[in-house]
C-alpha cells in the first residue's frame, strides 16, 4: 500500500483541518472511498478512555451523484502519537452536509480525470 499523501481539503473552527489521502482514493462509477483525516484544535477526547485525541482518521465512502456519505471505520490518534484500534461502523448512507459535503467535493476533484488544456505547453 502506498504511503499516504495528505492534501488539505478544508479548514474549520479555530484551526481544525481536514485532509484527504489522495493515494487511498478508489472509484467505482459515482462511488468513491477515501481516508479523511481531521486535525483537531483543540484536541478532542476519546470517551472510551478519556485520552486526548489530536487526529481522527475516517474511512469514508462518497456517492457523488446523490451527495451521500457513509463511514466504514474511525481511528483516533492521540496527542502522544499512539494510535487506537480502528472502530468499525455499520455503514449507513446519510446526506453530505457542511464539512462532509466539502470533503465529498474535494474527493470528487481528486477522482475526476484531469482535462488537458490545448494551450498549456507544460502537459
Amino acid at each position: 500500500m502506498a504511503e499516504p499523501r495528505w492534501l488539505l481539503a478544508n479548514e474549520y473552527g479555530q484551526g481544525c483541518k481536514a485532509y484527504a489521502d489522495a493515494n487511498s482514493v478508489t472509484v467505482s462509477g459515482s462511488i468513491a472511498r477515501a481516508k479523511i483525516k481531521h486535525f483537531l484544535v483543540p484536541p478532542g477526547t476519546d470517551n472510551r478512555n478519556q485520552r486526548p485525541v489530536q487526529e481522527v482518521v475516517f474511512d469514508k465512502e462518497f456517492d457523488f451523484e446523490k451527495k451521500l456519505t457513509r463511514y466504514h471505520s474511525i481511528t483516533f490518534i492521540y496527542t502522544d502519537g499512539a494510535v487506537a484500534e480502528p472502530l468499525q461502523t455499520e455503514p449507513e448512507w446519510a446526506a453530505a452536509e457542511k464539512g462532509s459535503l466539502t470533503e465529498l467535493n474535494f474527493v470528487h476533484s481528486l477522482a475526476s480525470p484531469k482535462k488537458k488544456s490545448w494551450w498549456s505547453p507544460f502537459q
